[in-house]
């Protein structure tokens, strides 16, 4: 791929590539010789990909199986720390526990430019708990852009580690019919300024911690429509101070909190929230330099375990 000219297709034959791939050239496309073939790059600590191109200029991703394992323990004692404990009831600390940096773990890191990304199956499944990092599979660093569609996500399923799926930072992001499961630090976490275009639309998030969707910026609006969240012990979707979000025809079931709303006016349209462990929809207005003053309209929710919306 050095040797690629700028907009030119790069072709991977079924393989195992122990590569990390920096993206400098703008319109580069990835992607397997046939759409059926099994392609797999896997890195340790480096991401697979670092997309580093121009504002307006894209790269993108077809049909590739991303896997990031972590550092082994035996030959990299430093990057381990015993006992640290993240936030895991989607607070303010969440997004910034991430600690953003050039050399945080993760499996796509886009610097610059727009990353487009179809049908690939990103996994953090044995990455171990012990490295004291919150680990994503996509960072979106701000004033770049992310459009992710059909792709699977997948996190730790061994070592009960701090994995989370998307993380978008000032950012526009567009994640649609995409899979989720298995992150104790978020599926989706967001963290948007009010030009961001933020579209988070029929994805299927199961058996998450921290939160589902979780959207943090003042004046951002971001539009939540059409998900279905399941068996996530935390709130399936939280909206923090003065997000303006629209929440529309979501269907939750089975999560501890179905929506968590904290001092905003966001609108919640249309949703279907089935046995929440508490509440169906918490609306908390704790804030004297703001409203909390959602618009709840035509939702559905049916037996909670205690209230339907406090």
């Amino acid at each position: 791929y050095d040797a690629a000219k700028p907009n030119a297709k790069i072709q991977f034959a079924p393989e195992v590539y122990n590569e990390a791939i920096v993206v400098r050239k703008p319109g580069l496309v990835f992607e397997p010789i046939e759409k059926s073939l099994d392609v797999t790059v896997r890195q340790e600590c480096k991401p697979c990909f670092i997309i580093d191109i121009g504002p307006e200029d894209t790269c993108t991703i077809n049909n590739l199986k991303l896997m990031l394992t972590g550092p082994n323990k035996e030959l990299d004692m430093k990057a381990y720390q015993e006992n640290v404990e993240f936030d895991m009831h989607g607070s303010d600390e969440v997004i910034r526990e991430f600690y953003i940096k050039e050399t945080m773990y993760c499996i796509v890191m886009v610097k610059n430019g727009i990353l487009k990304m179809n049908n690939c199956i990103l996994s953090l499944d044995g990455c171990t708990r012990e490295t004291h990092r919150k680990v994503p599979c996509i960072v979106s660093n701000p004033n770049s852009s992310i459009e992710v569609f059909h792709c699977n996500f997948k996190g730790d399923t061994l070592q009960n580690s701090f994995t989370a799926g998307i993380l978008s930072l000032k950012s526009d992001t567009t994640i649609y019919e995409c899979s989720f499961a298995h992150f104790n630090a978020g599926a989706i976490m967001v963290d948007c300024k009010p030009e961001n275009n933020v579209v988070i639309s029929e994805n299927i998030i199961m058996s998450c911690q921290t939160a589902g969707i979780f959207v943090q910026g003042v004046a951002s609006v971001p539009q939540i429509q059409g998900n279905k969240i399941r068996f996530c012990r935390c709130s399936a979707i939280i909206t923090t101070l003065n997000v303006d979000a629209y929440i529309v025809q979501n269907e939750i079931q089975i999560c501890q909190i179905g929506v968590e709303i904290r001092n905003n006016k966001s609108k919640l349209f249309d949703n279907q929230i089935t046995k929440s462990h508490t509440y169906g929809m918490k609306i908390i207005g704790d804030n004297n330099k703001t409203l909390s003053r959602p618009l709840i309209w035509r939702n559905r929710i049916e037996q909670c375990a205690h209230d339907g919306i406090i």
